[in-house]
């Protein structure tokens, strides 16, 4: 019986993922057949490539400072030599109207990008696009990938495998979908569903508690799609509380939904969180099974779920920040004084598409533990927790 159920679970999730994809595909083709998409497609220019190279700064030949509502402010002129051609130039950084400020302020020494640009005669001239900081974050991402390694193991590796292919997935089709005028939340939820698949079963094997874990993830991301669908449309949100939402309705990128791509995100961000609580879950009533079998399935459910409650009162509120620390601007609107009562600002579509997207977020969030812990609870077996008890460890999952 176990086994033929094992067999089950894998046509379903192999069956599952095969249906994906047959709907990425019917998708593109109703895509390719639809007048606007193949017109936006065909009349959109490919922009040109610009060169950029990286440069130093080697002189800084003149300095004015002036103040700007209390803080030092500057226009630079530098002389920068391209590290490519070793071709020496003068740039002016700043102006009247857009200062340097002081943490933007240049000084010898200092990698920065260089472009060109063209002037009303069409003559070209070195400008300073950006400060240079690649070796910056590569060496944080080292850091980072150092002490997953050392504390993760080889299950911390799997995960960063986990993470790149997250990040092939959105790179790779998620993001040319919709930048195509493909629809934001079916390519999301294409997306979202096949990475959920890839990093949980690359980081937990093959195995029943991973069909769990993965089979929670589907369910509780179909009841946050529903949800933010219907609350979206609801409060007649547009997706436009964002100034690069702005850019990319007035940009040359074709029709791209903006609700749907605020959906999206919602989606995405669900998934980022749910991947940790379910498999948390699966992997205490395992622990619960593995310990005494002569539990009833009740009392391992209700066990579990104590477990659970702490778990998502620790991240419900990370959650929280996550989105306060990101939107902190937003905060900044609604506390200062501006004769605006805060119920008027609240409402303000800016200010409201945040609060949905951590609202639904949080609750696909409470959703999981209960969902989750119920099929762990009658799915699992204590043979499976003796089976995997050597296997699995719930590695970088303990809250």
């Amino acid at each position: 019986m176990n086994v033929s159920f094992t067999l089950h679970l894998r046509f379903f999730v192999f069956g599952l993922l095969a249906c994906i994809f047959f709907a990425s595909g019917i998708q593109t083709f109703a895509q390719e057949e639809s007048p606007v998409a193949s017109e936006a497609a065909n009349v959109l220019p490919v922009p040109a490539q610009q060169a950029y190279d990286i440069g130093k700064v080697t002189a800084v030949i003149e300095e004015e400072e002036f103040e700007v509502d209390g803080n030092r402010a500057f226009i630079q002129k530098l002389r920068v030599q391209n590290q490519k051609t070793d071709e020496i130039s003068e740039v002016m950084v700043g102006s009247e109207f857009q200062p340097v400020l002081e943490a933007q302020r240049f000084t010898v020494g200092d990698q920065v990008i260089l472009t060109t640009q063209a002037d009303a005669e069409n003559n070209e001239f070195t400008v300073l696009a950006d400060m240079y900081r690649i070796p910056i974050l590569l060496f944080l991402a080292m850091v980072f990938l150092v002490l997953v390694a050392v504390v993760g193991g080889t299950r911390g590796m799997l995960s960063i495998i986990g993470m790149l292919s997250t990040f092939f997935i959105l790179g790779w089709y998620m993001l040319p979908a919709i930048l195509q005028g493909t629809s934001p939340v079916l390519v999301s939820v294409i997306a979202s569903i096949t990475a959920g698949a890839v990093t949980i079963y690359l980081a937990h094997g093959f195995n029943r508690k991973s069909h769990v874990a993965f089979g929670s993830i589907v369910a509780v991301l179909v009841v946050v799609i529903l949800l933010s669908t219907y609350v979206v449309q609801l409060a007649r949100l547009l997706g436009l509380g964002d100034e690069q939402a702005y850019f990319l309705q007035f940009a040359e990128y074709g029709s791209i939904n903006l609700q749907g791509l605020f959906l999206a995100g919602i989606i995405i961000g669900a998934l980022g969180v749910l991947d940790d609580i379910v498999v948390a879950q699966v992997s205490v009533v395992e622990q619960l099974l593995g310990a005494n079998s002569s539990l009833s399935k009740q009392e391992i459910y209700f066990r579990a779920l104590e477990v659970g409650k702490d778990h998502v009162a620790s991240l419900v509120n990370t959650l929280f920040l996550a989105y306060a620390g990101t939107s902190l601007p937003l905060f900044l609107l609604v506390f200062v004084d501006s004769g605006v009562p805060w119920w008027v600002k609240v409402n303000n579509q800016v200010i409201a598409e945040e609060i949905v997207r951590t609202l639904t977020g949080s609750i696909g969030l409470v959703l999981a533990v209960p969902l989750t812990t119920f099929l762990a609870v009658y799915l699992l077996s204590a043979e499976d927790a003796a089976k995997n008890s050597k296997k699995f460890t719930h590695a970088g999952h303990g809250h």
